[in-house]
Order: C-alpha cells, then structure tokens, then sequence
C-alpha cells in the first residue's frame, strides 16, 4: 500500500496543470492554459504572475516562451523575467515595468519605451537588471541594453516573439535568446551574489503601462529547473524535455527507456541511475539535459 500512495505522489507532482502554478497579480489575468494578459492596452496597467513553486538554482532551467508586446510602436512598457525570493511581488509601475523596488531579485527586462532617466537607448532594448533597480547607469545593470531584435527594430508589431531562457549553474551562465538568435549573456552567481547564498528562488513576469500603453503577453511553452525524480521499484516515471523545444531526442541510457528519441519517454529502471537527453534544435542549437532518478525498494520483510 504504501508503494501505491508513494507512486501517486510523485506523478501527481509532476502533472499539475500549469493553470494551478501560477498567482495573478494586479490587472494579471489568464487567459488560455498556458497564456497570460499581464496589462490590457489602457494607461496606468500594473500586472504579475508568479510560480508558486521554487526553483532550485543549483540545477540549471530552461525557459521557452512567446511575448507580445502589443500593436502600438511608441507604446509602453515591457515585460520583465524575474527571480526572487517572493512569489507576491509586485513593483514600480510606468517606466519601473512592474519591476522597480523588488529587492534581491534579478530581472531580464525587455523594455519597449525610452525613459531617459534611467539610460534607456532609443531602440526597443534588453538588459539584465538587479535588485528592483532597472537604471542602466548604475552598478545594478548586469548586462546590456541590447536590442531585442538584432537590427534594433520594433518588437511592437502585433506579433509574438520567441523567447528562450536559460542558466546554467556549472558556469553560471545565464543567455537569453530572441527568435533564435541569442541577444544576452551574464556570468555570475547569482545565488551568492543577489540572493545570499539561498538558491531556492521563485520566478514570474511582471509588466506596466504608464501614460503611453501596449497589450502585454506571456504564453509559456515550457519550463524545466531538472529535478530529480523518485520512484518505488518497479514503478515508472516519464521525463520531459520539450517535445516543442527540439527536432530530435536522444536519451542515455537507453536501458528502462521506452522510447529513446522521443520528448517524453516513461522511464523504468531497476536501480538508481542519471539519464541525460541531447536535444537538437534548429533555431537555438543542441542542449544536454540530466536527470537523476533514484530507485528505493519496499522494506517490508515477508516472512
């Protein structure tokens, strides 16, 4: 019996529906299981959404999601990916993006509006920002601007956008990708050095209009932070690694896989063992992804 209760456990973790993970704050609201309307098209929108689980960034994740940054060019604000300790925040509206005052947390802010103030470019812009502090000039802007597009372009176009996100903890290296091309990089640690050696973080979008005002949009295709799995012999588990992330899978060991170049194998060892998919892609290049899945054994002795 309890072998049953373990198993059940474990599968229902990993198959809560995405509609149950995230809080709307603000004008935040979902519209589809997997979107999310983060400020209407109005002056004055102050919007988040945050995962109500913590991520652990002693693994690395992979975040692959579409923005729309609305129709209007001279609109404003942006979008911003944050990590932070909370999973209720919610900052500065206007030209602070949602994002302004959040301490200790990180933000790759995708900004639509120039406010000189804050050593915006005149472009459409992407930066890496720090603790709720999205000036440019200060010692809080990680990395960039850069623009999201890579002539400098418009992004408010009445067209999603392709958005990748990754970290990788074994070189501290965060990148963020736009319609394939990769835009961004910082290395650092990031727990040490905004988060105090704490690594269990939570991660969201928060998104403003001020006088000037754009529809803002998040849609997440997929998010994996890579966490171990357990299972009681001789159960299964089904791993994912995106089946619209890739063009092709290939997973090792192939032992206990059902399936070894599919997205989403079910997999069933019979003792403890680390898979790892490649995972290749047209658009962002191939990527290596491993799992550990521990096996335990019922200790009841039958006599």
């Amino acid at each position: 019996m309890k072998r049953v209760y373990f198993l059940f456990f474990v599968l229902a973790v990993s198959l809560v529906p995405l509609r149950a993970q995230f809080t709307p704050l603000g004008t935040a609201t979902q519209t589809s299981n997997t979107c999310f309307s983060l400020t209407a098209n109005q002056p004055s929108q102050l919007g988040a959404i945050w995962q109500t689980q913590q991520i652990d960034l002693t693994r690395p994740f992979d975040l692959f999601a579409t923005f729309f940054f609305g129709c209007a060019d001279g609109g404003a604000d942006g979008i911003v990916f944050v990590l932070d300790n909370q999973a209720t925040a919610l900052g500065v509206g206007g030209g602070g993006m949602g994002y302004q005052t959040i301490a200790s947390s990180l933000g790759i802010e995708f900004d639509t509006w120039q406010n000189t103030n804050l050593g915006d470019p005149a472009y459409d812009h992407l930066a890496i920002v720090s603790n709720g502090i999205n000036n440019h000039s200060t010692a809080s802007n990680l990395a960039g601007p850069v623009g999201i597009l890579a002539n400098n372009g418009n992004v408010e176009t009445c067209s999603f956008y392709n958005i990748r996100i990754s970290w990788e903890p074994a070189t501290n290296l965060l990148r963020v990708w736009v319609n394939c091309a990769l835009r961004l990089s910082y290395t650092g640690n990031i727990a040490n050095t905004i988060f105090g050696g704490n690594p269990l973080v939570h991660w969201g979008f928060v998104s403003s209009t001020g006088a000037a005002a754009n529809l803002h949009q998040v849609c997440i295709s997929y998010f994996n932070n890579y966490a171990p799995q357990q299972i009681c012999y001789p159960a299964t588990v089904q791993l994912n690694a995106g089946a619209s992330t890739g063009t092709a899978f290939s997973w090792t060991p192939t032992a206990g896989v059902s399936n070894p170049t599919i997205a989403n194998p079910i997999i069933s060892p019979d003792t403890t063992t680390t898979y790892t998919v490649t995972v290749t892609s047209a658009c962002t290049g191939n990527r290596t992804r491993s799992w550990d899945v521990t096996v335990g054994y019922d200790s009841v002795l039958n006599i």
